[in-house]
């Protein structure tokens, strides 16, 4: 018999957060805490211990522990399975956003670095959370002088999160345009060299929403598939369906991988499936008809 969930968070809980010694926590140690929490969160689906140490960040005065707290959370939530879990914990960082906010306010940005910057655009794009209009000015004024040339320039691989994020955002508050700000860094990363692959990707869905062409070279998806879809897939060859692995089609201006191709008697099927990553909260709740369901990514691509 292995281990009993979450042992490897309790073996170190009295080690966590102590009152009064927040201010003196490194980086190494928030990034040690908040790993144990991931352990906790993905063993045991523990929302209420990591509640319990959440509620702590808002008295963080370092800037960049903050960062590395928000970035956790995002890490966290992005790689639950347990929709029933997610869908609790996309309502609690709903719900209890306003500490970070308020602290990461009163740190100020001025401080960062562009890496950090990046990342503040990123996990709120992929927690699908709206930090607010104020909040996104005093971003917007630390991130400007990454987003000019030279050696404070965000490198490609953070200019495509921040384009994503922007991305994702304008898909999903419609009183907030987005479009220039993407334009300039889009025009910005047009000019740099050895762009990974999967920033092309993003570079060329950000080209697709604004309606612009792109003139960069179109990454082809590689087709890796999540577990959700090798089960599916494994299904349909069990009932009789002949796999065609490699089959791509082609969607606006890129290659788009299909999920799952085959054919069923004959006649050639393209099958997309959305598994639990594709979604921030369980599709069938009832509840709430105005809540978001399907994540960020996915309902910007759709």
């Amino acid at each position: 018999m292995g281990p009993r969930p979450g042992a490897a968070f309790h073996r170190n809980r009295g080690r966590g957060f102590r009152h009064g010694q927040h201010d003196s926590f490194s980086v190494d140690n928030m990034r040690d805490y908040f790993r144990r929490i991931i352990d906790c969160t993905f063993e045991c689906g523990d929302l209420p211990e990591f509640e319990k140490h959440w509620a702590n960040v808002g008295r963080l005065k370092s800037p960049f522990l903050l960062v590395q707290a928000l970035e956790t959370a995002e890490r966290i939530f992005r790689n639950i399975e347990n929709l029933h879990v997610k869908s609790e914990f996309k309502d609690y960082m709903d719900a209890n956003m306003k500490p970070w906010l308020n602290a990461m306010s009163n740190a100020g940005f001025h401080n960062l670095e562009k890496r950090h910057l990046a990342e503040i655009a990123k996990s709120f794009a992929q927690l699908n959370i709206w930090p607010g209009r104020n909040f996104m000015a005093q971003w917007g004024m630390a991130a400007g002088r990454c987003s000019q040339p030279g050696k404070h320039q965000f490198s490609p691989k953070q200019m495509g999160h921040v384009i994503k994020a922007l991305c994702l955002f304008d898909s999903q508050y419609e009183d907030f345009d987005m479009s220039e700000p993407i334009s300039f860094l889009c025009d910005q990363l047009e000019q740099q060299k050895n762009i990974p692959d999967f920033i092309l990707g993003i570079y060329h869905d950000a080209c697709a929403w604004l309606g612009r062409e792109g003139i960069l070279p179109i990454r082809q998806e590689t087709g890796t598939k999540s577990g959700s879809e090798v089960f599916l897939a494994q299904l349909i060859e069990e009932i009789g369906g002949d796999l065609q692995a490699g089959k791509f089609a082609q969607t606006g201006l890129l290659n788009h991988s299909v999920d799952i191709p085959f054919f069923w008697k004959g006649k050639a099927v393209l099958l997309e499936f959305d598994g639990p990553w594709h979604f921030d909260r369980d599709p069938e709740r009832n509840e709430g008809e105005n809540l978001t369901r399907l994540n960020s990514s996915t309902a910007f691509q759709t």
